[in-house]
């Protein structure tokens, strides 16, 4: 038992918890014998090998490797509340960010989880606790952040005493007494006018279509009526959460458009401006399979020619993400460990996030046109967190060997955190590459030529660099084909591959004269400079922006456009040649390298059928 100081009343502890209440979580696993049997497997085999017996779908929430969420760029670093933590997925990306972490939920299975994960892991800095929102178990200003991520839409159903738009209020004023002055909330909930609910997707806490966009007394009938029981569990819409933040003291807000949803996140972008979503539209809405996606798709070209049009779309977001405060505009950071990083250092800057299962990538763009400013690279793994490292130290070899090329080079700054690296790409100036038009072509050919042209000198390949030289695998993968003995040659040449020329990362500056400018070198590897080509087709006409693992009907109807086949651009065939050329690599070798690298890719799931797509490329003729 413990005794609190001010009321003097006792409360249980129960594995080491302190527990306030004994509430129920509308989170949880689908009987309270798995949660013990997960909880009791995590003690003995390790919390990994525990969510291993879980689905799949469920053990990726609770794991939350892949769930990086815009709440991390809260400022300032202190004390953060995760309210309504579950079973800890967010709790953990917090405790990289904030100074300690503090875990609330109203059921005690989760927290524990918590608490053998953070001994397991041998992080410190999370304490765990069992409360409701409704009742905070702590005093006054005691946070510096508080979290609401998925759970404010719940609140209405923690209790039937009274209606859900009264308990949301309760909890909001509540974190506004434990917050201090200058504290932030952040809340991500679904938008109750989301455009998804009009193409008729089921929301998500009823399971009914249409719902959240009928009047509020309506819908409470409906629901009663398909239900059997209250419509409790509230989303709002912008002018909706607004008013209630407000009236609940968050007067100042910073809000974020989350897709495909704030549980899913890919993409996120401030609202202040327009120069996120101008951004996110141009540059990464290619492929997607839903129909969601396809209309954004579809509008795009349209959104971006209308500044009113882009904003009346703002407010049909699927998600949001809002950082709410008393006293100022919240500010965004990120933390390394000798301090803070300010995100939004200008007013002029706008901000858009992107996330994959390897990396956030937090962009500062330009607030009214939405060029490209700088971007932060935030790995989620320690491979990703390696190729961060392995990026600032091939910048750093090239202005050594190649000084001339320095005008090409990014700059990237290099932070330490407490879980791998942060880096920072410096202001970059220019358009991406444009791969219809042939000056760019042309320009960039040219650049690659000087540069496949640096020679690695063996006494720098160690360290970083022997990690990601990549000439033994390459030759591995050439034996599957028979086709070594023409590529053995080749591939022992240690020159540099960039291994990411994507059309994201190639920008063309017209300051003081047309040059191309390198984003980043995340991907680089040590191996024949050849591949470098390769490695700009494969990635720009095959797999950019497609959703990994890629089908494969996909696959296929884009190697058409590859050099050598019917479909295929005759500029990007005339360069080819010239590429081989200037590699002194004969061009009756372009289908095997084409093949090779293809097969490099390949190991990284993105396609569903990796050999479908090597033997359909083992059937194209490749003439140039």
């Amino acid at each position: 038992m413990m005794n609190c100081l001010q009321c003097e009343r006792e409360y249980r502890v129960i594995s080491d918890i302190p527990c306030f209440t004994n509430g129920r979580s509308n989170w949880h696993f689908s009987s309270s014998t798995a949660a013990s049997e997960t909880i009791e497997l995590a003690k003995k085999e390790g919390w990994q090998a525990s969510l291993a017996k879980v689905d799949e779908e469920r053990a990726e929430w609770v794991h939350g490797g892949g769930r990086f969420t815009v709440s991390v760029l809260a400022s300032p670093k202190g004390f953060a509340l995760d309210a309504g933590c579950g079973w800890g997925g967010l709790t953990f990306w917090l405790a990289q960010e904030f100074t300690h972490v503090y875990a609330l939920d109203s059921q005690l299975d989760g927290l524990q989880f918590i608490d053998i994960r953070a001994s397991q892991e041998e992080i410190d800095n999370i304490t765990t606790a069992q409360g409701s929102l409704l009742s905070l178990p702590f005093p006054d200003g005691f946070f510096d952040v508080v979290v609401l991520n998925g759970v404010l839409e719940w609140v209405g159903t923690f209790s039937e005493e009274q209606p859900p738009l009264v308990l949301q209020h309760r909890a909001l004023n509540e974190i506004a007494r434990v917050l201090q002055p200058d504290g932030t909330l952040f809340v991500a909930i679904e938008n109750r006018l989301g455009l998804q609910y009009f193409l008729g997707y089921k929301e998500e806490h009823t399971g009914l279509r249409f719902i959240s966009l009928l009047p509020r007394r309506i819908a409470r009938v409906f629901h009663r009526h398909f239900k059997g029981q209250d419509f409790r569990a509230l989303t709002h819409s912008r002018p909706g959460l607004e008013k209630m933040l407000k009236a609940c003291g968050f007067a100042k807000t910073e809000w974020f458009a989350v897709y495909p949803s704030y549980r899913n996140c890919r993409y996120a972008t401030s609202l202040t401006g327009q120069g996120g979503l101008k951004f996110i539209l141009r540059n990464f809405l290619s492929d997607g399979s839903s129909i969601q996606h396809a209309l954004l798709k579809m509008l795009s070209p349209i959104l971006l020619k209308s500044n009113f049009l882009l904003k009346i779309a703002s407010f049909f977001s699927p998600s949001w993400g809002v950082f709410a405060s008393r006293d100022a505009v919240p500010q965004l950071s990120l933390r390394e460990k000798e301090g803070v990083i300010p995100i939004k250092n200008s007013e002029e800057i706008d901000v858009a996030v992107t996330i994959t299962n390897r990396r956030a990538n937090v962009f500062q763009v330009a607030r009214v046109s939405g060029d490209l400013q700088g971007k932060y690279t935030i790995p989620t793994n320690e491979l990703a967190s390696k190729k961060i490292e392995m990026s600032y130290a091939c910048v750093e070899l090239l202005r050594r060997l190649r000084p001339d090329l320095n005008t090409n080079l990014p700059e990237i700054s290099l932070y330490s955190r407490r879980a791998h690296w942060l880096d920072h790409t410096k202001k970059i100036l220019g358009a991406r590459l444009n791969l219809q038009a042939e000056k760019d072509l042309q320009l960039f050919l040219a650049f690659l030529s000087e540069f496949s042209g640096i020679l690695i000198p063996r006494t720098e390949i160690k360290g970083i660099f022997q990690e990601f030289d990549i000439r033994q695998r390459l030759m591995h993968l050439a034996k599957q084909d028979k086709s070594h003995r023409q590529l053995e040659d080749i591939l022992k040449r240690p020159q540099i591959i960039h291994g990411d020329l994507n059309r994201g990362n190639i920008f063309v500056s017209s300051m003081p004269s047309p040059a191309i400018v390198i984003n980043d070198f995340e991907h680089a590897k040590i191996g024949p400079a050849v591949l470098n080509w390769y490695d700009f087709l494969l990635r720009n006409l095959v797999i950019y922006g497609a959703i990994y693992p890629m089908r494969i009907d996909i696959v296929l109807r884009r190697c058409s456009k590859l050099p050598g086949n019917k479909n295929a651009n005759p500029v990007l065939n005339k360069l080819t040649v010239m590429f081989l050329d200037i590699c002194q690599v004969p061009l009756a070798l372009h289908s095997q390298l084409t093949i090779l690298y293809m097969r490099y890719l390949c190991q990284d799931p993105i396609v569903h059928d990796p050999e479908a797509v090597i033997n359909v490329l083992k059937s194209m003729q490749f003439k140039i």
